[in-house]
Protein backbone atom coordinates (compact mmCIF):
# COMPACT_ATOMS: atom_id res chain seq x y z
CA UNK A 1 0.00 0.00 0.00
CA UNK A 2 1.86 3.16 -0.87
CA UNK A 3 1.66 5.31 2.03
CA UNK A 4 1.17 9.71 1.10
CA UNK A 5 1.73 10.85 4.70
CA UNK A 6 2.17 14.62 5.35
CA UNK A 7 2.63 16.45 8.90
CA UNK A 8 2.42 19.89 9.93
CA UNK A 9 3.14 21.64 13.00
CA UNK A 10 2.22 24.70 14.01
CA UNK A 11 1.78 26.40 17.61
CA UNK A 12 -1.77 27.42 18.00
CA UNK A 13 -1.12 30.12 20.77
CA UNK A 14 1.16 31.75 18.57
CA UNK A 15 -1.06 32.85 16.55
CA UNK A 16 -3.53 34.30 19.13
CA UNK A 17 -3.04 36.53 22.53
CA UNK A 18 -3.85 33.07 24.36
CA UNK A 19 -2.08 32.84 28.00
CA UNK A 20 0.98 30.75 27.77
CA UNK A 21 -0.06 27.49 29.79
CA UNK A 22 -3.22 27.21 27.04
CA UNK A 23 -0.12 26.82 24.30
CA UNK A 24 -0.45 23.39 22.83
CA UNK A 25 1.28 21.80 19.92
CA UNK A 26 -1.25 21.11 17.07
CA UNK A 27 -0.76 18.36 14.57
CA UNK A 28 -2.30 18.12 11.21
CA UNK A 29 -2.04 15.33 8.96
CA UNK A 30 -2.93 14.38 5.64
CA UNK A 31 -3.25 10.48 4.36
CA UNK A 32 -4.22 9.34 1.27
CA UNK A 33 -5.56 5.84 2.15
CA UNK A 34 -5.75 4.54 -1.41
CA UNK A 35 -8.72 2.65 -2.31
CA UNK A 36 -10.23 1.16 1.80
CA UNK A 37 -13.31 -0.41 0.87
CA UNK A 38 -15.13 -2.82 2.61
CA UNK A 39 -15.39 -6.37 0.89
CA UNK A 40 -19.43 -5.63 0.69
CA UNK A 41 -21.00 -4.92 -2.40
CA UNK A 42 -23.08 -1.20 -2.49
CA UNK A 43 -25.20 -1.89 -5.71
CA UNK A 44 -25.16 1.92 -6.54
CA UNK A 45 -21.48 2.03 -6.57
CA UNK A 46 -18.85 0.25 -8.92
CA UNK A 47 -16.94 -1.57 -6.22
CA UNK A 48 -16.75 -5.25 -8.05
CA UNK A 49 -13.26 -5.07 -8.15
CA UNK A 50 -13.24 -4.73 -3.95
CA UNK A 51 -15.52 -8.00 -3.72
CA UNK A 52 -14.35 -11.86 -2.75
CA UNK A 53 -13.61 -13.68 -5.98
CA UNK A 54 -12.87 -10.35 -7.65
CA UNK A 55 -9.80 -9.48 -9.82
CA UNK A 56 -8.37 -8.25 -6.00
CA UNK A 57 -9.60 -11.17 -3.99
CA UNK A 58 -10.80 -8.52 -1.37
CA UNK A 59 -11.32 -10.69 1.55
CA UNK A 60 -12.70 -9.01 5.08
CA UNK A 61 -9.21 -10.32 6.44
CA UNK A 62 -6.90 -8.56 4.08
CA UNK A 63 -9.55 -5.13 4.50
CA UNK A 64 -8.92 -5.67 8.55
CA UNK A 65 -5.19 -5.46 7.91
CA UNK A 66 -5.34 -2.84 5.79
CA UNK A 67 -7.49 -1.09 8.27
CA UNK A 68 -4.89 -2.37 11.02
CA UNK A 69 -1.60 -0.81 9.00
CA UNK A 70 -3.36 2.63 8.52
CA UNK A 71 -4.20 3.38 12.42
CA UNK A 72 -0.73 1.95 13.02
CA UNK A 73 0.72 4.46 10.74
CA UNK A 74 -1.36 7.67 11.90
CA UNK A 75 -0.31 6.51 15.66
CA UNK A 76 3.81 6.23 14.37
CA UNK A 77 3.17 10.01 12.49
CA UNK A 78 2.43 11.06 16.03
CA UNK A 79 5.00 9.65 17.81
CA UNK A 80 4.16 10.88 21.51
CA UNK A 81 1.73 13.05 20.48
CA UNK A 82 -0.88 11.61 17.89
CA UNK A 83 -1.91 14.07 15.20
CA UNK A 84 -5.15 15.99 16.31
CA UNK A 85 -6.55 16.22 12.92
CA UNK A 86 -5.90 13.66 10.28
CA UNK A 87 -7.47 14.34 6.74
CA UNK A 88 -8.16 11.06 4.53
CA UNK A 89 -9.19 10.89 0.93
CA UNK A 90 -10.20 7.79 -0.46
CA UNK A 91 -12.54 6.17 2.22
CA UNK A 92 -16.14 4.11 0.54
CA UNK A 93 -18.02 4.24 3.75
CA UNK A 94 -18.74 4.55 7.71
CA UNK A 95 -18.65 1.03 7.92
CA UNK A 96 -14.72 1.31 7.42
CA UNK A 97 -14.63 4.43 9.42
CA UNK A 98 -15.90 2.83 12.48
CA UNK A 99 -13.50 0.02 11.40
CA UNK A 100 -10.70 2.05 11.68
CA UNK A 101 -11.49 3.85 14.89
CA UNK A 102 -13.30 1.43 17.00
CA UNK A 103 -11.46 -1.81 15.85
CA UNK A 104 -7.62 -0.79 15.10
CA UNK A 105 -5.19 0.54 16.65
CA UNK A 106 -6.47 4.02 16.81
CA UNK A 107 -9.54 2.62 19.49
CA UNK A 108 -7.20 3.65 21.92
CA UNK A 109 -6.67 7.65 21.21
CA UNK A 110 -10.14 8.49 20.86
CA UNK A 111 -10.99 10.18 17.64
CA UNK A 112 -14.30 11.26 15.97
CA UNK A 113 -14.77 12.00 12.44
CA UNK A 114 -16.78 14.16 10.12
CA UNK A 115 -16.93 12.11 6.21
CA UNK A 116 -18.82 13.03 3.18
CA UNK A 117 -20.99 11.24 1.05
CA UNK A 118 -20.20 11.94 -2.18
CA UNK A 119 -21.82 10.99 -5.48
CA UNK A 120 -18.23 9.57 -6.50
CA UNK A 121 -19.37 6.28 -8.89
CA UNK A 122 -16.56 4.46 -7.36
CA UNK A 123 -17.46 5.68 -4.06
CA UNK A 124 -14.27 7.11 -2.31
CA UNK A 125 -15.34 9.83 0.59
CA UNK A 126 -12.85 12.29 2.23
CA UNK A 127 -12.76 12.42 6.21
CA UNK A 128 -11.62 14.48 8.89
CA UNK A 129 -10.68 11.98 12.01
CA UNK A 130 -10.53 14.77 14.65
CA UNK A 131 -9.60 14.48 18.75
CA UNK A 132 -12.21 16.49 20.78
CA UNK A 133 -10.00 17.46 23.53
CA UNK A 134 -7.55 19.60 21.42
CA UNK A 135 -10.95 20.40 18.66
CA UNK A 136 -14.55 20.63 19.68
CA UNK A 137 -16.41 20.43 16.73
CA UNK A 138 -18.76 23.45 15.93
CA UNK A 139 -19.74 22.94 12.58
CA UNK A 140 -19.55 20.86 8.98
CA UNK A 141 -20.89 20.93 5.90
CA UNK A 142 -20.38 18.85 2.75
CA UNK A 143 -19.71 21.08 -0.66
CA UNK A 144 -21.35 19.09 -3.45
CA UNK A 145 -19.26 20.16 -7.10
CA UNK A 146 -22.24 21.13 -9.79
CA UNK A 147 -20.14 17.89 -11.78
CA UNK A 148 -23.29 17.96 -14.74
CA UNK A 149 -22.64 21.61 -15.03
CA UNK A 150 -19.52 21.65 -15.50
CA UNK A 151 -19.41 18.13 -17.95
CA UNK A 152 -17.50 16.22 -15.76
CA UNK A 153 -17.75 12.67 -14.01
CA UNK A 154 -19.30 12.98 -10.44
CA UNK A 155 -16.74 13.83 -7.82
CA UNK A 156 -16.00 13.71 -4.26
CA UNK A 157 -17.38 16.39 -2.18
CA UNK A 158 -15.23 18.90 -0.27
CA UNK A 159 -15.58 18.98 3.78
CA UNK A 160 -15.89 21.77 5.22
CA UNK A 161 -15.50 21.99 8.97
CA UNK A 162 -15.10 24.52 11.54
CA UNK A 163 -13.59 23.78 15.21
CA UNK A 164 -12.56 25.37 18.35
CA UNK A 165 -8.97 24.63 19.21
CA UNK A 166 -7.44 24.97 23.02
CA UNK A 167 -6.21 28.44 22.43
CA UNK A 168 -10.10 29.49 21.74
CA UNK A 169 -9.17 30.55 18.42
CA UNK A 170 -12.34 29.24 15.64
CA UNK A 171 -10.28 26.73 12.94
CA UNK A 172 -11.73 26.27 9.45
CA UNK A 173 -10.75 23.14 7.63
CA UNK A 174 -11.32 22.15 4.25
CA UNK A 175 -10.16 18.16 2.93
CA UNK A 176 -10.26 17.70 -0.68
CA UNK A 177 -9.44 14.91 -3.20
CA UNK A 178 -9.12 16.61 -6.54
CA UNK A 179 -11.10 14.93 -9.46
CA UNK A 180 -9.36 12.22 -10.80
CA UNK A 181 -7.53 12.60 -13.83
CA UNK A 182 -8.70 9.94 -15.37
CA UNK A 183 -9.19 10.82 -19.43
CA UNK A 184 -5.36 12.85 -19.18
CA UNK A 185 -4.29 16.14 -17.94
CA UNK A 186 -5.35 18.23 -20.80
CA UNK A 187 -9.07 17.04 -19.79
CA UNK A 188 -9.17 16.87 -16.71
CA UNK A 189 -7.20 19.57 -15.61
CA UNK A 190 -9.77 22.59 -15.77
CA UNK A 191 -11.98 20.19 -13.53
CA UNK A 192 -9.48 20.14 -11.02
CA UNK A 193 -8.67 23.90 -10.78
CA UNK A 194 -12.19 24.76 -10.83
CA UNK A 195 -12.44 22.87 -7.59
CA UNK A 196 -9.42 24.30 -6.28
CA UNK A 197 -10.38 27.66 -6.65
CA UNK A 198 -14.07 27.18 -4.93
CA UNK A 199 -12.21 26.81 -1.46
CA UNK A 200 -10.54 30.69 -1.10
CA UNK A 201 -14.16 31.69 -2.46
CA UNK A 202 -15.16 30.10 0.98
CA UNK A 203 -12.43 31.39 3.25
CA UNK A 204 -14.33 33.21 6.77
CA UNK A 205 -11.92 36.15 6.96
CA UNK A 206 -10.55 36.44 11.06
CA UNK A 207 -10.38 32.86 11.69
CA UNK A 208 -7.71 30.20 11.05
CA UNK A 209 -7.87 28.08 8.16
CA UNK A 210 -6.17 25.04 7.06
CA UNK A 211 -6.86 23.06 3.97
CA UNK A 212 -5.55 19.03 3.67
CA UNK A 213 -5.48 18.71 -0.33
CA UNK A 214 -4.49 15.42 -2.28
CA UNK A 215 -4.17 16.69 -5.49
CA UNK A 216 -1.72 14.73 -7.77
CA UNK A 217 -0.96 17.77 -10.28
CA UNK A 218 1.43 17.49 -12.46
CA UNK A 219 5.01 19.23 -12.48
CA UNK A 220 4.30 23.20 -13.04
CA UNK A 221 0.86 23.14 -12.31
CA UNK A 222 -0.51 25.19 -9.79
CA UNK A 223 -4.32 23.59 -8.05
CA UNK A 224 -4.58 26.38 -5.32
CA UNK A 225 -4.00 30.17 -5.80
CA UNK A 226 -2.43 31.93 -3.17
CA UNK A 227 -4.18 32.91 -0.68
CA UNK A 228 -3.14 36.52 1.04
CA UNK A 229 -4.28 35.80 4.61
CA UNK A 230 -1.71 35.52 7.34
CA UNK A 231 -4.36 33.48 8.87
CA UNK A 232 -4.33 30.58 6.11
CA UNK A 233 -1.79 27.80 7.38
CA UNK A 234 -1.70 25.45 3.97
CA UNK A 235 -1.19 22.07 4.43
CA UNK A 236 -1.61 21.16 0.29
CA UNK A 237 0.13 17.86 -1.08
Amino acid sequence: MRKLIYSLLWAVCGMSAAPAQAQHAFRVMEYNVENLFDCRHDSLKQDTEFLPGSVRNWTYRRFQDKVNKIGKVILAAGKEQVPDLVGLCEVENDYCLKSLTRYSPLREVGYKYVMTSSPDERGIDVVLLYQPVSFRLLASQKIRIPSDSLGMRPTRDVLYVSGRVVSGDTLDVFVCHLPSRVGGAKKTDPYRLWVARRIPVLLLWGTLMTILMESRCRKGFVCLPCLKSRSYVPCII
